[in-house]
């Protein structure tokens, strides 16, 4: 849980808030400030200046929401959604009418080299490889078949790989692969975390504010949907992939740490006149919930399989082999199998706590992982897992909500752009 951020002094002043409340309720979206900050990216003056405020994400400081003039950005925190609530809805239209801007510096980033890498790597992960010049998600399970972690593999050659993860996973992950290196070196691993910030670029008018900043071609057969690319953008070689964790058109742009500062410099500049907005962690996840995107450690731990948690899309039917593929199909084969459902939430104007418990008939029947607002789509949603048997779309549940019973409703498709057109575009 914890990486080299947390040392002595760091786990002194946790140590002290931890007792000083201890019996306190812990409430959501409540960012506690000892020890920090620990990590910050080269934008942390730039985006405290644009009114950011901030939280900690395996140590790295992230803006979760920015607060408008007059703004207080120290309410106390509350079951019931505060202030940060309207400034996060106007960040996500903003992404969805025009562009928004987002520092992801902090990503956990291996590099894979080595004539052996692409067969290593295969016998790792549930799916398949993406081919050269691709990016995909992979899935590695755990010893006893449950999702382990989720990556973005992007590949640049043959043999040459980028996997990108959480910030919260870097030993986590770091372990996994390090472990199950071969003995005979024909696979070189390096952790390159440090050396590489991120920035997300998303909505209708990134292209044409990234086709300000770089000469490269941006046009979809020049540069599709799931692709990776080298570009230029001022000083800088960036590795730009087209992929989207809010489900609109974007870009991750992955730059050496030294150039990340002039390079939000000059995306700021060129986006002024497309309305181009900086936004947060806390939109992030109100988008991320509407394309039914799942989050790890929330939506996707070692409880429940691959298939369980929706990702068969990502579980190759015609791999002969992958890391714990047997302890996968043995527990997925399980009486006690359950399903990741996106369900609606009616009566309530509070977000469900992680393991908020489902029911039917009075009964329990699964509890949720995630849940929050959508404001694109003016839906309350949450993600849950229930029995298998039970979680046909349309089916209803009943969802207690801090001791209030809510009606939702089990959604057949995310309810924003079901069909990725605007991600294709």
């Amino acid at each position: 849980r914890y990486t080299d951020f947390a040392g002595k002094t760091y786990c002194e002043a946790k140590a002290v808030e931890t007792y000083e409340s201890e019996y306190a309720i812990g409430f959501p979206v409540e960012e506690k400030p000892a020890g920090r900050p620990a990590k910050t990216s080269p934008l942390y003056d730039r985006l405290k200046a644009q009114g950011a405020v901030f939280g900690a994400r395996g140590g790295w400081e992230r803006a979760v929401w920015f607060a408008g003039q007059g703004d207080a950005r120290d309410a106390p925190p509350a079951w019931r959604r505060g202030l940060w609530f309207e400034r996060v809805a106007e960040e996500c239209h903003a992404v969805a009418e025009a562009c928004g801007i987002l520092d992801l510096t902090g990503f956990s980033r291996y590099e894979i080299t080595g004539p052996g890498a692409a067969v290593w790597l295969d016998g790792l992960i549930t799916g398949a490889l993406p081919k050269p010049g691709k990016v995909a998600l992979v899935y590695f399970c755990s010893p006893r078949g449950g999702a382990l972690s989720e990556m973005t593999a992007t590949r640049f050659a043959e043999n040459h790989f980028w996997l990108i993860t959480a910030a919260v996973a870097q030993w986590h992950d770091r372990d996994l692969l390090v472990q199950r290196l071969p003995a005979d070196g024909s696979v070189k691993l390096e952790d390159i975390t440090t050396r590489h910030g991120a920035l997300v670029l998303c909505g209708p008018r990134s292209r044409d504010i990234l086709s300000k900043v770089t000469r490269a071609p941006l046009d979809t057969p020049a540069f599709p949907w799931l692709a990776a690319r080298i570009i230029d953008i001022g000083p800088a070689r960036v590795t730009a992939l087209r992929v989207s964790y809010v489900g609109e058109l974007g870009y991750e742009l992955h730059a050496p740490m030294e150039y990340m500062a002039p390079i939000h410099d000059l995306l700021r500049q060129a986006g002024a006149s497309f309305g181009l907005r900086p936004f947060g962690m806390y939109a992030l996840d109100s988008m991320r919930l509407e394309k039914g995107y799942l989050g790890w450690k929330g939506d996707i731990t070692t409880e429940f399989t691959p298939l369980e948690a929706g990702l068969d899309r990502f579980v190759s039917a015609t791999k002969s082999a992958f890391l714990h593929k047997s302890a996968m199909v043995v527990r997925d084969a399980s009486a006690q199998r359950h399903r990741l459902v996106l369900m609606t939430l009616e009566g309530t104007d509070i977000d469900a706590p992680y393991g908020s418990l489902i029911l039917r008939d009075g009964a329990i029947v699964g509890f949720t992982t995630s849940a929050g607002f959508g404001h694109r789509t003016g839906l309350m949603l949450a993600q849950g897992y229930v029995k298998a048997e039970l979680a046909a779309a349309g089916a209803q549940f009943d969802v207690r909500i801090l001791g209030r019973i809510c009606k939702a409703t089990v959604l057949a498709k995310p309810p924003y752009d079901p069909e990725n057109q605007k991600l294709r575009g």
